[in-house]
């Protein structure tokens, strides 16, 4: 019964056995083993290898564990080792079966993990692992595994910017045993000029690797489209989305046929949110050169009405690459939505019509080279004419992006417009020129560009040639020359608008000569000249010319001026300050000022001349001037704006005034506030007169005051014939104008109005 039990017995202890020997066997020192072991993997590796502690394994196949491994180069591919384990790594090599009864070490498997591996390319244009692809090595080891290893790419003794990490590799022997690897592979690429690793998402494949041929399929996970560019260009460029891609690759190795797919999502620039949608999916294919590092693709899309060129030489030392998009009557409307979300400083209400065609290439931010046609064009704003073209040409020439010049029809007008921008130092540059355009057809576009007489004009034509300029280092603005027509502008302060029947301006940057002016404002006729220099005391500086104007009416054109509506506290309690329009406050100007003839009621003066100092609510009219009665007035105006209502102080000198039958000089402080009647009525003045030649006297001087309607006279003397009277006078209640004078022994009073006195 024992002798029957017995196999059953062995069945029962074999896998105890089994399992304490492989715990047991790391303990086991196999150093005595480490010759052979070295000898063993130098066979199957094809290189030398320096090996540190070994122990005995048993679990996953009988072999050893070995640590502080190093594998040596080929010294034609330099001195630093093909592969070394870091700290923390080892090296699991498992034993061929075989090797138990023939007593000679040969390898099934090697496992590395955590290796450091240098592909290198020799000066021969061979790499240092083409070696290992030899059928006598693939023959001795089956099987190659890596675990968790980084790869670097080495030229000669120059090490390339780009890296593997975390690379995962299974390359198993083809089962018919001529050279060739079947391999499964995964990694992260980064690159070494970078703190952290750019691109965290990982690039797997399978395939197998013949001498003769390569066959894969790679895939790529979706991946931050900015990680990618950082690892491409060695920083993120801006473009923020995200992209995810299949590849097959087939062929020789300095000819593999590429074909795969790639999907982009949310496309957009790093400070604007995502595009809304699906992602655009786009079918590719091209060549690559693993030799001569070269690596074309291009995009394959019946229904996409554009192309996709990428390509890129020496890819792992000094990348030069170029991508090249190719349009075909591609409609233009998304191009708006995508050059917002990319970042370009499009007004939000933009709109673009009309398709384009073309081809560009980019080798770099400041080299683009190409040229693109757009057809049958428009653009639009809300509540403006659109711009439409029938063909614009783009060119881009490195850094240079350059619109050709094109008609553009906007309102029934047409202009000849050219633009210039430059990438590098953010340069923008718009010449604008017509022979007849409307004002209303480029006053809202203008608007956007900041023009101040552009905005200004309200209608009329124009025809010139303008040029809008902007940078960091230029002053923002247009220049340029034009002639206006017809045009009309709203001036801040006056009742009615001023229609330019015509005038030549000059623009350049925020300053503006407009000359040879001719116009009106209501019914006053005018011309003159005007100037714009913003960093001049009086920025506004002036010559009028009016022919003609009544008292009256230039008050009801300066009436928006004059008055300000009072506010509550002023209707009801009569105190407090109107608010002063922004306008006023900051008008500043400095002009002179020709009136032919100005009426006041009754009276003329002819041939005014004025000089006006205009700080905000302070007006000055200096070296007044005017002929009235064959005589000459001179003086000066001081003007108050503050309140609600206007208040003057006016100082004159007449000289040789025709006054009863002669000659009468005076001067004199008139003030008074308000408008219209209210000037009258307010008024107070004081003075002295002399006068001569008159038909009630000789000579006549005195001091005169007025408080309306009180008019006083002081130190009066008449030379009347030889004798000399002295006196004073007033008006009287019944508005009569009594004067009293004597001599010493004669009296006389003189009465009436001003008019017409008479002496008693």
């Amino acid at each position: 019964m024992t002798a029957r039990k017995s196999p059953w017995r062995w069945l029962l202890w074999a896998p105890a056995f089994f399992i304490a020997a492989g715990v047991a066997a790391p303990f086991f020192d196999a150093d005595p083993f480490g010759e052979r072991i070295s000898k063993a993997l130098e066979t199957s590796l094809g290189r030398k290898v320096k090996i540190g502690k070994a122990r005995f394994t048993v679990f996953g196949g009988l072999g050893f564990t070995v640590s502080d491994v190093e594998i040596a180069e080929n010294p034609a591919f330099g001195i630093e080792p093909i592969t070394q384990l870091t700290p923390d790594g080892s090296l699991d090599a498992r034993l061929q079966l075989r090797s138990l009864w023939t007593g000679k070490l040969q390898l099934a498997s090697v496992r590395l993990n955590s290796p450091i591996v240098n592909l290198v390319k020799g000066d021969s244009g061979h790499w240092n692992f083409e070696s290992v692809m030899t059928p006598g090595l693939v023959a001795s080891l089956p099987r190659v595994e890596v675990r968790d290893a980084r790869i670097n790419f080495k030229f000669g003794d120059t090490k390339s910017v780009f890296y593997a990490d975390n690379v995962d590799l299974d390359a198993i022997a083809g089962s018919s045993g001529a050279a060739g690897w079947e391999l499964r592979f995964s990694g992260e690429p980064g690159r070494t000029d970078r703190a952290a690793r750019p691109y965290q998402q990982s690039v797997s494949g399978r395939g197998r690797w013949r001498p003769e041929r390569v066959d894969f399929d790679l895939e790529m996970e979706k991946s931050a489209l900015s990680e990618i560019s950082a690892l491409i260009f060695g920083r993120d460029v801006g473009i923020h989305g995200a992209v995810a891609s299949r590849v097959q690759l087939a062929g020789p190795p300095n000819e593999i046929r590429i074909s795969g797919s790639l999907q982009l999502q949310e496309l957009h620039r790093w400070d604007q949110m995502p595009m809304k949608g699906d992602g655009w999916p786009l079918h590719f294919r091209g060549r690559l050169d693993l030799g001569g590092q070269r690596l074309e693709i291009e995009s394959q899309s019946p229904v996409m009405p554009f192309t996709v060129r990428y390509r890129v030489a020496n890819y792992l030392i000094e990348p030069r690459w170029a991508l090249g998009l190719t349009w075909n009557r591609f409609p233009a409307e998304p191009l708006v939505a995508i050059a917002r979300h990319m970042g370009a400083p499009l007004p939000p209400d933009l709109k673009l019509a009309g398709t384009l065609e073309g081809a560009v290439s980019w080798s770099g931010w400041e080299n683009l080279q190409g040229q693109i046609a757009f057809h049958d064009a428009a653009v639009a704003f809300p509540n403006s004419p659109p711009v439409e073209f029938d063909e614009a040409k783009v060119l881009f020439d490195g850094s240079r992006i350059h619109l050709e010049p094109a008609l553009a029809r906007a309102a029934e007008s047409e202009a000849s417009i050219e633009a210039d921008y430059r990438l590098t130092s953010q340069e923008f540059q718009l010449d604008v020129a017509s022979d007849s355009m409307t004002i209303a057809a480029i006053r809202t576009h203008a608007a956007r560009l900041p023009a101040p007489l552009l905005e200004a004009l309200n209608s009329g034509v124009w025809k010139g040639k303008l040029r809008y300029r902007r940078g960091p280092s230029i002053e923002e603005g247009w220049s340029g020359q034009i002639q206006l027509a017809r045009a009309e502008i709203a001036l801040p302060g006056l009742a009615q608008p001023l229609r330019v029947r015509s005038a030549a301006a000059r623009l350049d940057g925020a300053k503006l000569w407009v000359d040879k002016l001719v116009g009106r404002v209501g019914t006053t006729e005018l011309s003159g000249d005007y100037r714009y220099e913003p960093k001049a005391a009086h920025p506004h500086r002036f010559r009028l010319i009016i022919p003609a104007i009544d008292a009256a009416g230039l008050e009801r054109l300066l009436m928006p001026t004059l008055r300000r509506e009072r506010g509550f506290l002023a209707r009801t309690l009569g105190f407090g300050r109107p608010e002063i329009p922004p306008w006023l406050a900051t008008r500043f100007m400095d002009g002179t000022v020709q009136i032919g003839e100005l009426t006041a009621g009754d009276a003329t003066l002819s041939q005014l001349k004025m000089r006006i100092l205009w700080d905000g609510v302070h007006v000055e009219l200096r070296n007044m001037e005017a002929r009235t009665e064959n005589g000459i007035l001179y003086g000066g105006a001081f003007v108050d704006l503050r309140g609600h209502e206007p208040s003057y102080r006016v100082n004159f000198l007449a000289d040789s005034v025709d006054f009863k039958g002669g000659k009468i000089d005076a001067d004199g402080v008139i003030r008074t506030s308000g408008t219209g009647g209210e000037l009258l009525t307010r008024a107070r003045a004081e003075g002295s007169f002399s006068g001569r030649e008159l038909n009630f006297c000789k000579n006549a001087t005195g001091c005169y005051r007025l408080e309306w309607p009180k008019l006083r006279f002081t130190e009066l003397q008449l030379s009347i014939g030889p004798d000399l009277y002295i006196g004073r006078g007033a008006t009287q209640d019944d508005g009569r104008l009594l004067l009293q004078l004597s001599n010493g022994s004669k009296s006389m009073r003189v009465t009436g109005t001003l008019a017409q006195l008479v002496v008693e």
